[in-house]
């Protein structure tokens, strides 16, 4: 994607209200470009020293080197590099859960393919995709919202096909706003979105990462 941050029209607050009900407009989920600067000026200054302190420290590749069940895929146990790569097919979850949680997660897959229109899904209303994605995360709890913002990283992850790379920061700004992850996969993801806006060659997923990060930390 081509950086367009200068001149870009996107208005994040049509997206999320104030109180974080996610009372959406399908239209406004028509997003063709990035958040202008404005949006993203996200100030490091006034994040608190010990959280910044915490966020770096928290490094997000040992947290899952830590918490991530053992996957093999054809007879192959998959190292943390390519079970967190952009592969469109669902296996199973990538963290370790009890097997009534299963389908929720899958559930929660599908609606995300199908709102990036990824692997040739796509849907007509994609504003009912989130509402879904939000209401299976508030009955389910934690462990389900930290699968999702798992999922979103590993779709975003050497993902070659880049014009659905913005739909999935779209759905990361959607869950930043309205359930954060778990206390202890919380800083993780400081970590990761730290390390985005530091390190990623994108300067579309520089500004996202930015923005995701302003949403989460409030």
């Amino acid at each position: 994607m081509e950086d367009s941050t200068e001149n870009a029209a996107f208005s994040p607050f049509q997206l999320f209200e104030e109180d974080f009900n996610l009372a959406l407009d399908p239209k406004g989920l028509e997003i063709t470009d990035v958040p202008d600067s404005e949006d993203v000026n996200f100030d490091f200054i006034n994040l608190d020293s010990n959280d910044l302190t915490r966020a770096k420290k928290s490094n997000f590749w040992d947290f899952l080197i830590n918490n991530l069940s053992v996957h093999i895929r054809y007879g192959e146990k998959l190292s943390i590099d390519k079970l967190i790569s952009y592969y469109p097919s669902y296996e199973e979850p990538l963290f370790f859960m009890k097997n009534n949680l299963h389908f929720s997660v899958e559930r929660c897959y599908s609606w995300i393919l199908k709102y990036a229109k990824i692997d040739g899904n796509a849907t007509k209303s994609p504003a009912k995709k989130i509402k879904k994605i939000q209401s299976v995360c508030m009955d389910k709890g934690e462990q389900i919202v930290d699968e999702v913002y798992l999922t979103l990283v590993k779709l975003l992850r050497k993902n070659p096909e880049e014009h659905t790379c913005l739909k999935i920061w779209e759905v990361l700004g959607f869950m930043a706003s309205f359930k954060l992850p778990s206390v202890k996969f919380l800083f993780p993801m400081y970590n990761y979105l730290l390390t985005v806006i530091e390190h990623n060659p994108s300067p579309d997923s520089k500004t996202w990462a930015k923005y995701v990060l302003k949403r989460m930390y409030r």
